[in-house]
């Protein structure tokens, strides 16, 4: 999976903080809360209603 980054700053920062984190200078939960605020949430698909759906996100078939 591709990451995407909210911005080219961002993802500096992000990519930083990756490199410390495979060294051990910072630990998995502050590398999540990084994650957190440098990567776009991801969208939940399995809620986005369908063109075959009745609107409610479940395929009719």
């Amino acid at each position: 999976m591709t990451k995407s980054y909210r911005s080219e700053p961002l993802a500096a920062i992000h990519e930083t903080m990756e490199a410390l984190h495979a060294i051990g200078a910072i630990d998995k939960q502050t590398m999540r809360n990084f994650d957190d605020a440098c990567l776009t949430p991801e969208r939940d698909l399995t809620k986005t209603a369908s063109p075959n759906s009745g609107g409610d996100g479940v395929d009719g078939r």
